[in-house]
């Protein structure tokens, strides 16, 4: 969990596209199994939880605080997990305990109540020193994401010197009995279990802990984001792994042994999976030179979102259809109305193109793109593609 709440944190303040997937790349290569496999599905959006909802941080944040004062910093940060892991006050050891025999960890060295007792100790140790060759060092705070012992988990520190008697903390959760614990518990075991993790856990590592649990990460990652780091730890396509996307389950064993060289691809055998959309490019005004408008057919683009259509049969003859985003969505249960549409007959679209618009445009330029199997089969009904581009028709 520790390592989780670092790159959580990274990448929240990480506004460049690159920096983002040599970070997550980085991880997935320096943290072994089952943790990156379910960070992976943490970052895609594939991890749920029965229990463990929103409702049910904000009912534990409310036995701990006044309803108001939340209610009112909830609204001023705006959002429900940096607000519960800012907020979150820590229980006094004389009335409770996060373990039997375990007395509740110290304060986060570098923010609130813990923050202030460390600078008192520090200017104290640092007085002490001045008369000290320049050989003296004066004491310094670990951040609580990088090394010794924070990442987002409050160990042994520097705190011991406040709190003597705090030795025996119990270890930090990794991020697999993290997410094996959220989805075993049960209804009414599963608030105390949060309880616990949140009194041991700093600021940084509650907010990493309540962003898994809402599964609003809300950090710029989206899920194409993370797939394309997850290839770069093997240097494949991208659009290797989203074709193989829909058969993987979490925490992806198969995929980075594949990944690797450690073991065979991953066999895609969903009968209607995602495949990767054609994109159009922008082109300068020097290509126009070598363009040939005779080459080209257009058609209007029109506005609204980019949607994928997959429909295919199981190993039982059974109909299954699809809608994706263009990143790879599944958004089917926003559109009911349009699945059945996609279990009727479809009509072959190999046809001969019709002699009155001459030869029929394909979809892309790149020759890359020409060899995808993708893209949405539209019905013959003279709409235009919304997500055309033009690409020479002729055959030679």
């Amino acid at each position: 969990m520790n390592r989780f709440a670092e790159l959580l944190d990274r990448l929240a303040y990480e506004p460049g596209r690159n920096n983002k997937l040599r970070l997550i790349t980085g991880y997935f290569r320096e943290v072994g199994d089952p943790d990156r496999g379910y960070a992976l599905a943490a970052l895609t959006g594939a991890l749920s939880f029965k229990h463990a909802k929103p409702a049910l941080i904000r009912d534990l944040i409310a036995s701990r605080t006044d309803e108001v004062l939340f209610g009112l910093s909830y609204d001023y940060v705006g959002d429900l997990s940096e607000t519960v892991a800012l907020m979150w006050p820590k229980r006094s050891a004389s009335s409770d305990e996060s373990f039997p025999g375990h007395p509740s960890p110290p304060p986060s060295p570098t923010r609130g109540e813990g923050a202030q007792q460390y600078a008192a100790l520090s200017a104290s140790t640092t007085t002490n020193s001045d008369s000290q060759s320049d050989g003296g060092t004066s004491l310094t705070v670990p951040s609580p994401l990088r090394g010794g012992s924070g990442r987002g988990y409050r160990g042994r520190d520097a705190s011991d010197a406040l709190h003597p008697s705090n030795h025996n903390n119990p270890p930090p959760p990794t991020l697999t009995e993290v997410v094996t614990t959220l989805r075993t518990l049960g209804k009414t075991e599963l608030p105390k279990q949060l309880e616990r993790w949140l009194d041991e856990l700093d600021e940084t590592g509650r907010w990493a802990l309540l962003k898994l649990v809402t599964g609003a990460l809300r950090i710029g990652i989206s899920a194409r984001l993370a797939k394309t780091a997850a290839a770069a730890l093997g240097d494949k396509d991208p659009h290797e792994v989203e074709l193989i996307w829909p058969g993987l389950a979490p925490p992806y064993l198969d995929l980075f042994a594949w990944l690797e060289g450690r073991g065979e691809k991953p066999v895609n055998r969903d009968p209607a999976p995602f495949r990767p959309v054609m994109l159009a490019h922008a082109i300068d005004d020097t290509d126009f030179v070598a363009l040939d408008p005779a080459d080209y057919i257009a058609e209007w683009k029109w506005d609204g979102i980019r949607v994928q259509a997959v429909a295919g049969r199981d190993d039982r003859g059974h109909v299954t259809a699809r809608l994706y985003s263009r990143t790879g969505e599944d958004i089917t249960g926003s559109f009911p109305d349009l699945v059945p549409s996609l279990r009727l007959p479809g009509r072959d679209r190999r046809r001969a193109s019709d002699p009155a618009r001459g030869p029929r445009a394909e979809l892309q330029r790149s020759p890359a793109a020409a060899q995808s199997q993708g893209g949405l089969a539209k019905a013959d009904q003279g709409i235009p593609d919304p997500s055309a581009r033009l690409r020479s028709a002729r055959r030679r």
